[in-house]
């Protein structure tokens, strides 16, 4: 019996399961080992993971050098974020596979073991990761958002992200399990049912820390069995001695730990609003249409609408995802922490997806930040895969190495307009670049380096959204569905615009003026206009607001 502990708890938080475990299932051997999971931990969660793994290794090689008979049976069982580590240990003994990697060194054969592991109960775990949710109460929302402020102050100067945030909704490690949870349960019968363990999820009736969205992963988990805990919460769910709860709690694990799989499953039971959509096999395509900064987005529909239709007469049957990340202006862009939590959005609306079209292929067209998007997908996301790739206005850097995700069969073939009057990535995201950013570039302007797997569209008349304009539909379908552009395009120009040019070159100029600017106009409200010392607070107080409204708008 496998215990692993949550974030910001310890072995001692599991004693009452501890001792229920001894009396429900005598003579087994319970091991609770003591984890780098502390509030402040940057401990990444894969390590955590391969080290339990290499522990039971151990344990099962000691049974058997003792002459003993190997254990008849293995469960893991995991609390809070240790729910996610019992569940990457089972993927981890099940042997990986080729559509879902699982890292450097990794085995693709089952351990000797993983045949014996019966069940995985997951307490109150975050399964498809944590997310800032209404339904927790004033005083816990507070807490978390300022809990994440602190976090992020912690870790910048290292650059380390706490474990916590490596368990937020669509982040890597959180993507990848549930991305491998699909492969496992897709590949057991060829490894001869290695991967099929029953899965209970144990729900505290009263969670007031983590969402019943974010507990109960309907798509990843659709096999899952889920239990009510009575008069629990997320941390006191594991109090079965509790006195007056104690005997509701303690009959609920008893039952996860020994009743017949048909009982646990007619005990089972989700609201009918939360009932997952079932695997459509049918569906040959899937296309993600995704805009950019400053961009509610409405012309996505239109472009899914025309690949769609084109699939049709080509007999594939194409899904589209073209949900909204919500309007986003320049300062959020800029700033790592905001671009990367839209790319944690991207890769959690991924796997909802890969889930319901398991035979699908996916293929991406992006905008602006769009494009941004999949490239640090592709980097973070060994799982990510996309055919045909799209980018129009794009804000990745031109030096972006698509060869080796091409190499790894992870995208097939790349489409990048570039257009001639593009003085929005001419001068900000470029300008980045220029002062040494790996992260941004200038794309959209100067097209990619590698026009090997890319083919760069030279120029597309107009300016930062000319690509996604009705002009160019026709050809993103074709391409999209064909991987071919076709011979003529519509409103192409020989060159860059003079001026777009001139904003490229000046680039590296645009932040520290924009930085200077600010500082001299907030000197001038703050000391200029009026004696009074009130009135210079006000000055720079309306000074504040209207900088604070221009940078959160534009």
């Amino acid at each position: 019996m496998l215990l692993v502990h949550g974030n910001g708890s310890s072995p001692k938080e599991l004693k009452d399961l501890r001792h229920l475990i001894e009396k429900t299932r005598p003579g087994a051997h319970v091991e609770c080992p003591r984890l780098q999971t502390g509030l402040f931990s940057t401990a990444d969660p894969d390590t955590i993971a391969v080290r339990l793994v290499e522990r039971l290794d151990e344990l099962w090689e000691k049974q058997a050098a003792s002459g003993h008979p190997p254990y008849s049976r293995i469960t893991l069982i995991g609390h809070s974020g240790g729910a996610l580590l019992a569940r990457k240990v089972y993927v981890l003994a099940c042997g990986e596979n080729d559509d879902a990697p699982l890292g450097a060194g990794a085995s693709r054969e089952p351990r000797e073991w993983a045949s014996r592991v019966d069940r995985v109960i997951l307490v109150a775990g975050m399964n498809r990761g944590w997310s800032f949710s209404p339904h927790l109460s004033l005083r816990r929302a507070l807490l978390s958002r300022l809990g994440a402020v602190l976090g992020g102050l912690r870790v910048a100067p290292t650059h380390k992200r706490l474990l916590i945030f490596q368990i937020r909704r669509g982040a890597p490690f959180i993507t990848q399990l549930r991305i491998q949870w699909l492969s496992l349960r897709r590949h057991a019968l060829s490894k001869g049912g290695v991967g099929r363990a029953l899965t209970i999820q144990l729900l505290g009736s009263v969670d007031d820390m983590v969402s019943p969205e974010d507990n109960i992963d309907l798509l990843a988990g659709q096999d899952f069995i889920y239990l009510d805990v009575p008069a629990s919460g997320h941390r006191d769910v594991v109090r079965v001695a509790d006195t007056a709860q104690g005997p509701g709690r303690s009959e609920v694990f008893r039952a996860a730990l020994s009743s017949p799989q048909e009982e646990l499953e007619a005990r089972s039971l989700l609201p009918a609003d939360m009932l997952p959509a079932a695997p459509d096999e049918t569906v040959s395509d899937v296309i993600f249409v995704v805009h950019g900064i400053r961009d509610e987005g409405f012309w996505t529909q239109h472009v899914a609408r025309k690949v769609v239709q084109r699939g049709k007469e080509a007999g594939r049957r194409f899904r589209t995802e073209t949900s909204s990340y919500g309007y986003f202006p320049m300062l959020p862009f800029v700033l790592p922490w905001t671009r990367r939590a839209k790319v944690e959005w991207l890769m959690d609306r991924y796997t909802e997806n890969l889930a319901l079209y398991p035979k699908a292929e996916f293929s991406f067209v992006g905008h602006s930040n769009g494009t941004y998007l999949l490239s640090r997908a592709l980097k973070d996301y060994p799982s990510c895969r996309f055919k045909h790739v799209v980018f129009a206005g794009s804000v990745v850097h031109p030096n972006y190495d698509w060869m080796a995700v091409v190499e790894e069969g992870r995208v097939s073939r790349i489409l990048n307009f570039v257009a001639s009057s593009d003085w929005v990535v001419a001068l900000f995201p470029k300008g980045f670049s220029r002062w040494g950013s790996k992260d941004l570039g200038g794309a959209g302007h100067d097209g990619f380096a590698q026009e090997g797997p890319v083919t760069n569209i030279r120029y597309v008349k107009g300016g930062h959204s000319a690509a996604v304009k009705e002009d160019y539909w026709d050809t993103i379908a074709r391409f999209v569905v064909d991987g071919t552009q076709g011979t003529e395009l519509p409103r192409q120009t020989g060159s860059l615009a003079a001026y777009a040019w001139l904003l490229g070159v000046l680039s590296f100029l645009v932040w520290p003026l924009l930085v200077v600017l600010i500082i001299l106009v907030s000197a001038y409200a703050l000391l200029q206009g009026v004696e009074q010392w009130w009135g210079q607070g006000l000055a720079f107080i309306g000074w504040a607001v209207l900088l604070w409204r221009l940078v959160t708008r534009l």
